[in-house]
């Protein structure tokens, strides 16, 4: 599965509409650092492959800069 460009809109004259993207980045962000604080699962795609960063099998250092991406 092969994943497209976002596709850009004109922004939204809704004032709650203009902040979702800022918000679900952010949520996105605090979920991954959870997760690596956890240990719980939490799937995001890497080099064409979706894989789990909360896992304790992934190395270390791989998981230090997935919470630094995205």
């Amino acid at each position: 599965m092969t994943l497209s460009p976002p596709k850009r809109t004109a922004p939204s004259v809704d004032p709650d509409l203009q902040k979702v993207e800022l918000a679900l980045r952010r949520a996105a962000q605090s979920a991954r650092e959870l997760a690596l604080r956890t240990g719980t699962p939490c799937y995001v795609w890497r080099d064409g492959k979706m894989i789990n960063i909360g896992s304790p099998k992934v190395n270390p250092s791989a998981r230090s800069d997935a919470s630094e991406k995205a």
